[in-house]
């Protein structure tokens, strides 16, 4: 059998991968909702690299080893697409996107989508980047020497959804900002909700929660439409996101994108775009708090490259140690939690047997914490990620963006904006964290602090 970009021998002589017994993973079940990333931990601990378990008719694989997820992610990949059971939920708010789509449409619309996203066009939002971050920080002057502290997490969401729109639409989404922070709020909750229940209530019933979702998903249409049209019936000569999108045609069919296709890939670029980015920043903030000697290097190195200007695309490859330290902290954090596939025909892992229909997971946040392939793991070292230091480390034990050749798309625009904004947060203000306040990960679509990320905000040395 030819599967991918290897040769599968049929492997129906080799045994299922261990794991619970049906008792023993009922006792468990509780722990997918109130500590996902712990469920999975303890499977993983108890079971080993590949670890089976059937739940509801279907077949899950939890996948932990390295070179097993490059096998599935990278060698074998053609014989791997997202798990429907995961993807349904996704397409009720994304439709057909990079995303949700596999085959030769996903192949087709990621080749229309690349130009995009080149390094050339991303350097080219570094500007609109920092001017947007220096603009939204401006508003944050009030809360400056405040007794009172204030959700830094919060804060950030909102400077991730404006960086959006002038990064993706092109456009100033001030007015439109409560209505999207407040529909994506919701949307992110049901559907982190509905992924990890068991039994789902299907949307068609007109409960309160499905018909608020069906709403909230309305209210983001018609934000997204709107900009949609404006652009189509105007002159787009931007580097934003969405003006090559509107010019990008496909060089075998010469055809564009629809609005429909369009809106699907705006609304995930923007789901990605402000969600994970603002789940990032704020377990980098938190970490660069609660790590002074960390900080003063950082602030170091700003003041060196910069001194009081706005970074440019230029200057970010100089700003070294602050790209570490967004690295070190997607190791820790990592925004994508979990990544899933779905097992198009029998394939063997690890020297078990994959049934095709498996369903098959990896969190990212087991692979960063590997003793095998991370000293002293839960510990903040951002000189983990320089040069020469990952000698000897499997590519797969670190993987905030996926792996492969369905890598996220935006994994470079999500790590310049991140080293835009933090750079330029160091410039104008410091936070102190209020102790006592607890930080946990909250698993929704991206890992959010549960709580928050209470702090005190000071203006800093320098431009104000």
């Amino acid at each position: 059998m030819q599967t991918g970009d290897v040769r599968v021998t049929p492997p129906s002589h080799l045994p299922l991968a261990p794991g619970p017994s049906f008792t023993a993973l009922v006792r468990r079940l509780p722990l997918l909702r109130s500590d996902r990333i712990r469920f999975f931990w303890e499977l993983w601990k108890e079971y080993g690299d590949v670890v089976r378990f059937d739940v509801f008719g279907r077949r899950i694989h939890l996948l932990t080893n390295p070179e097993h997820l490059q096998y599935v992610l990278e060698k074998n990949w053609r014989n791997y697409r997202k798990a429907d059971s995961f993807n349904r939920e996704r397409q009720v708010v994304l439709g057909d996107s990079l995303l949700t789509m596999h085959g030769p449409a996903w192949h087709a619309r990621r080749r229309l989508a690349q130009p995009a996203f080149g390094r050339k066009e991303l350097d080219g939002l570094v500007a609109v980047m920092s001017e947007v971050a220096d603009r939204t920080f401006d508003t944050w002057a009030p809360l400056a020497g405040r007794a009172e502290p204030f959700d830094l997490a919060a804060e950030l969401t909102g400077l991730t959804i404006a960086v959006a729109g002038g990064t993706l639409f092109g456009v100033d989404l001030g007015e439109d900002a409560p209505a999207i922070r407040q529909a994506f709020g919701f949307i992110v909750e049901e559907a982190s909700r509905r992924m990890a229940s068991l039994v789902r209530t299907p949307l068609w019933i007109p409960s309160p929660r499905n018909l608020r979702y069906r709403r909230m998903i309305r209210v983001l249409d018609r934000i997204v439409y709107r900009i949609i049209e404006a652009g189509r019936h105007q002159e787009r000569t931007g580097s934003d996101v969405l003006s090559r999108l509107l010019a990008a045609r496909d060089e075998e069919t010469g055809l564009g994108m629809s609005d429909l296709d369009l809106r699907n890939e705006v609304m995930t670029f923007l789901v990605a775009g402000h969600e994970s980015t603002a789940s990032s920043l704020a377990w980098t903030t938190w970490l660069v708090a609660t790590h002074p000697a960390v900080e003063e290097r950082l602030r170091a190195e700003v003041a060196e490259v910069l001194g009081d200007r706005l970074p440019r695309a230029d200057d970010l490859p100089r700003l070294e140690y602050t790209r570490w330290t967004i690295e070190e902290s997607l190791r820790l954090y990592p925004p994508s939690w979990l990544f899933d596939r779905y097992a198009i025909e029998d394939d063997a892992v690890g020297g078990y047997r994959i049934p095709a229909g498996s369903e098959l997971v990896f969190l990212p946040w087991i692979q960063h914490r590997l003793p095998s392939c991370w000293d002293e793991p839960e510990a903040f070292r951002p000189e983990r990620f320089a040069p020469g230091a990952d000698e000897g480390r499997p590519t797969y034990a670190y993987c905030p963006f996926g792996g492969g050749p369905r890598t996220c798309i935006g994994n470079r625009f999500a790590l310049l904006e991140s080293q835009v904004i933090l750079a330029r947060f160091l410039q104008r203000y410091r936070v102190e964290i209020v102790p006592g306040h607890p930080i946990e990960p909250f698993t929704l679509i991206a890992l959010r602090p549960k709580h928050g990320v209470l702090a005190r905000l000071a203006v800093a040395g320098g431009r104000t």
